[in-house]
């Protein structure tokens, strides 16, 4: 998952990368291609829809080849062009499969994921990683290769205080001196979730787009949409005001998100490391877990982070509260 994604070169004079899209993406910007025609390319998959613009906003006639991320203008221009895209993997569990089947890696089973529309775009060099941070970034979720070679992801959530752990760990099972409280977070007071990037704002739109659509003149010269909400938390007066970038494209699944992340963050948060003796196949990320020792008892955390040893019985985790 650390080795850059390859893709094809921009063209025959040109070595870098053809720009990598999934999902929506709004003003992606297109790359003339030939000297000899107005071909451009703007995406190395295949995609399902597009809509070209002026470099100043209207929308340009045009011949579409998705299949292999072109297109043909019929007319000249010497501003740039730019494009609003659909790619077919839109959902966070289709870009995943995705990532996975270009390393030849499994997803595991039941991987359960919002239906949320994503939208990314990468110009320059990327990896696997990188793609599955982001997908991960804007859902509030972890992922983790298992000891089995799988791809696991999992949306990070409250743990049920009143149900059994799905992991539990005693005082005996801990190395020696080995859990300590590594952060502590403030909760959040407010939080702005920004979603719907433009890739390309516009700094000069056209008159006839101002006249006619203020809505898509303002839409155009932003870079992001952006949705707010606070809490009142006079328990905590030092609660933070935050602001998070996603790549979420629907104002429903952006207020979704910064809803449940509110609620997640109405309280302080600790993380903290343990290293254990344990043979339990349960230990793994999202699952939650109960840990018998003085310095948290009585408390049901997440697991949020996991190293493993294939060769014995020792685990260190991350657990978070």
């Amino acid at each position: 998952l650390d080795k850059p994604i390859q893709r094809s070169a921009m063209s025959e004079t040109d070595d870098q990368p053809q720009p990598l899209i999934f999902g929506r993406v709004i003003g992606a910007q297109a790359t003339q291609i030939s000297t000899q025609s107005l071909l451009y390319l703007f995406s190395w998959l295949p995609v399902t829809s597009l809509t070209v613009r002026d470099g100043n906003g209207p929308v340009m006639s045009h011949t579409a080849d998705l299949t292999n991320g072109q297109f043909t203008l019929s007319a000249y221009t010497p501003r740039n062009v730019i494009c609003d895209v659909t790619e077919q993997h839109t959902t966070a569990i289709s870009i995943i499969q995705w990532v996975a089947g270009h390393y030849g890696i499994t997803v595991a089973s039941g991987i359960s994921l919002p239906g949320c529309t994503l939208g990314l775009r990468y110009d320059s060099e990327v990896t696997g990683r990188q793609v599955l941070d982001d997908v991960c970034r804007s859902l509030g979720a972890k992922w983790m290769i298992n000891l089995s070679g799988e791809l696991i992801v999992q949306i990070l959530e409250l743990p049920d205080q009143a149900q059994s752990a799905d992991v539990h760990v005693y005082a005996d099972d801990i190395e020696i001196d080995q859990i300590e409280l590594t952060q502590t977070d403030e909760p959040f007071k407010s939080l702005a979730v920004n979603y719907a990037r433009n890739y390309s704002p516009l700094s000069e739109v056209a008159g006839s787009i101002n006249d006619a659509d203020p809505a898509l003149a303002k839409r155009l010269r932003k870079e992001w949409e952006v949705v707010n909400a606070e809490q009142s938390l006079p328990a905590y007066p030092l609660a933070i005001d935050q602001n998070i970038e996603t790549n979420l494209v629907e104002l429903d699944d952006a207020e979704t998100e910064r809803d449940r992340r509110l609620k997640i963050r109405n309280q302080r948060r600790d993380t903290w490391s343990i290293t254990a003796f344990i043979t339990s196949t349960s230990a793994v990320v999202g699952a939650s877990i109960e840990v018998h020792h003085p310095y948290v008892a009585g408390r049901i955390g997440r697991i949020i982070s996991t190293r493993m040893s294939p060769v014995s019985d020792r685990i260190e985790m991350e657990v978070w509260y």
